[in-house]
C-alpha cells in the first residue's frame, strides 16, 4: 500500500511544495477536501492508499475533521491564527508546507496517536 499526503486543490500548491512530500517517499494527492470524508475514501481505495499511514494537511476545520475521519495524521497550516479547537484537534501547527514536510519527517513512522 502507499502512502499520501492529502492536500485541498484549492490551496495554491507548487510543484516545488508537493515535490517536498514525494522526497518524503509520500504520493501526493490534490483533491477537493471541501467534498469531504467520502472522496478521501474514495482515493484511498482507487489508489491502494493506507490511509492510517497518510497525512492530511489543510487550513480549515472541516478539512482537518476530515483528516481524523479518515484516520489520517493532520497538519494545519496556520498563517492567520485559528481558534483553540481547530488547533488542538490537529496533530501538528505548520506554517507552510516545508514546516509540513519537516513535520512528518520529526513524527517519523509513528504518529503521535498511534
Amino acid at each position: 500500500m502507499k502512502r499520501a499526503v492529502f492536500v485541498n486543490n484549492r490551496d495554491d500548491v507548487t510543484l516545488e511544495e508537493l515535490s517536498l512530500f514525494a522526497g518524503l517517499g509520500y504520493d501526493t494527492v490534490v483533491i477537493a477536501l471541501d467534498a469531504g470524508l467520502e472522496l478521501v475514501r474514495h482515493a484511498a481505495d482507487q489508489f491502494d492508499i493506507d490511509l492510517d499511514g497518510s497525512w492530511l494537511v489543510g487550513r480549515t476545520r472541516d478539512e482537518i475533521e476530515v483528516g481524523l475521519g479518515a484516520g489520517c495524521g493532520t497538519i494545519l497550516l496556520d498563517r492567520m491564527g485559528h481558534d483553540p479547537l481547530t488547533r488542538a484537534i490537529s496533530d501538528f501547527i505548520a506554517a507552510d508546507f516545508a514546516d509540513a514536510a519537516a513535520k512528518i519527517v520529526r513524527a517519523g513512522e509513528s504518529r503521535p496517536f498511534s
